[in-house]
């Protein structure tokens, strides 16, 4: 089978009437993503289009892509629309990030790093959770937006569920978990796999193998587990290098039992870090929030980065299939929200100095900190949070504002970390408070 060139939709290109195209953002091994202007709603887009006659197994995988369109996530890349190109190609529109891939950043501070993976590993766990495994997690697919938080994207070859026999395996070289390599079908645990070589790239700069071409590093990883982390950044901690070393650990049963087990662990290295100053001294790396350049996607610059479509093998004993999704607020998207601002700056303003001194008075009665449970927040209205918060002896974090419609309004709808977790006292909790649209 041959596949047509690249033909690149030139700026001005309309698609559906409603989308048009300003410029190239990056290619990739199957597609390429364009910025570009929803006319109907007057903004900034990214639009992933398919490159060349693809009407095969990869055009499958991409038309895939359209599983997340459910996924609401504040570390998942959201999906807008989809459609088709005058020749036929399948597009999808997604949320424009402004911001830059991990791969483009590494090595990172320890602690960045740290942060980044546990985002991502939380956005796999809800992908999970809603029975889709994302099969391509690599640092291309991982970008950090202006606010500097990680967001996954790029599910153009997720599976909904167990690969079906024989069928194309696809991922990325060095990413890409053993057992896939011998037609074992796709379970949550190859995303644990890549979770961990995912870390593994953010602290020490490379990815977890090396070699000139993607037969080299497929054979690599076939062969075994990869250099350990220790030997290319001795300074790291022995519990760090032992999440990386279960998270791909070569047979499947040996990794973690979740992505979410996965986020615990690294959230446990970092309470019991504490202030120790040699946890953020591992890897010099540039500053936590990137220059506010709009990006979505860019081509892998290394071998191992690249998207790679590899032939069917003799299939392993199916895995056991994912777990049913499971119910949960979700946090609405993103909109304008300059309005609201000015009011809930004083809001904040004046809760955080009631917050002080609540926090003061708190400290005095429980004395050294202890473990707590995270209250739960969601349905509380802000002052309501706050409260809970300090009473639990734990403090307000950050706190984002996602205008849209539903019942009720003005309440917490989301929080990081979850109801239940057991952290430090005085552990930062964040959260998203859904808010009525107004009509200007």
């Amino acid at each position: 089978m041959t596949t047509e060139p690249t033909r690149l939709l030139p700026p001005g290109a309309l698609l559906d009437g409603r989308y048009e195209i300003a410029d190239v953002l990056g290619r990739g091994g199957m597609a390429s993503v364009y910025r570009a202007r929803d006319r109907r709603l007057d903004r900034p887009v990214a639009v992933k289009v398919l490159d060349g006659d693809r009407q095969d197994a990869a055009g499958t995988a991409f038309r895939e892509d359209r599983l997340t369109a459910r996924l609401a996530h504040p570390h998942i890349v959201g999906i807008y629309d989809s459609g088709a190109t005058p020749d036929g190609r399948p597009f999808l529109v997604m949320e424009l990030i402004e911001g830059e891939p991990v791969s483009q950043l590494a090595p990172l501070p320890l602690d960045r790093a740290l942060e980044i993976a546990a985002d991502v590993a939380a956005a796999v766990a809800y992908a999970h959770e809603q029975g889709i495994v994302h099969c391509d997690i690599k640092p291309q697919n991982v970008l950090l937006d202006v606010f500097g938080r990680a967001r996954l994207t790029d599910f153009g070859v997720a599976s909904a569920d167990a690969a079906p026999v024989g069928e194309i395996v696809y991922g990325s070289a060095g990413y890409i978990a053993p057992e896939r390599l011998r037609g074992a079908p796709t379970s949550p645990a190859v995303d644990i796999y890549a979770l961990g070589g995912l870390l593994y790239f953010l602290i020490a700069g490379r990815p977890p193998y090396a070699g000139h071409t993607g037969a080299a590093i497929i054979e690599q990883v076939a062969g075994g587990p990869p250099p350990p982390l220790t030997s290319l950044a001795p300074d790291v901690p022995p519990a760090v290098d032992a999440i990386v070393r279960r998270a791909m650990a070569p047979a499947p049963a040996e990794r973690f039992p979740s992505a979410a087990a996965l986020r615990e662990a690294i959230a446990r290295v970092r309470r019991e870090a504490g202030e120790r100053t040699s946890l953020f001294t591992v890897a010099p790396g540039p500053p936590a929030a990137p220059a506010p350049v709009e990006h979505v996607a860019r081509p892998a610059p290394a071998v191992a980065g690249q998207t790679v479509v590899l032939p069917a093998a003799t299939p392993a004993a199916p895995a056991a299939l994912l777990s049913p999704p499971v119910a949960r607020p979700r946090p609405i998207a993103r909109g304008g929200t300059g309005w609201l601002l000015p009011l809930l700056g004083v809001a904040l303003a004046l809760l955080l100095l009631l917050a002080g001194a609540r926090w003061i008075a708190l400290r005095g009665a429980t004395g050294d900190p202890a473990a707590v449970a995270v209250p739960a927040l969601e349905g509380l209205t802000l002052s309501e949070a706050y409260g809970r918060l300090l009473d639990s002896g734990l403090t307000p974090g950050r706190v984002d504002v996602a205008p849209g419609p539903g019942e009720p309004a003005n309440v917490v709808v989301y929080q990081d970390p979850p109801a239940g977790e057991e952290v430090d006292r005085g552990t930062p909790v964040n959260f998203v408070i859904r808010v009525e649209e107004v009509e200007e």
